[in-house]
């Protein structure tokens, strides 16, 4: 499954389906955002849950191909 653009939406979708057992790809063309996201430095998201879905089942790209 793939969630184009990461922005609050796009990634609240992104983590519910990837902590839901999904394999999840998720494409933004901000490499600064994706930097952030794999820190789990998102404002008004659980630092945690985004840590445990990239370490699961989440992978982040800016390339549309993935």
């Amino acid at each position: 499954m793939g969630f184009i653009g990461l922005g609050y939406v796009g990634l609240a979708y992104a983590l519910a389906f990837s902590l839901h057992g999904f394999r999840v790809i998720g494409v933004d063309i901000s490499e600064k955002r994706l930097e952030e996201i794999k820190r789990g430095d998102i404002e008004g998201f659980p630092r945690e849950a985004i840590l445990e879905a990239l370490k699961e089942s989440l992978e982040l790209t800016s390339d549309y191909s993935a």
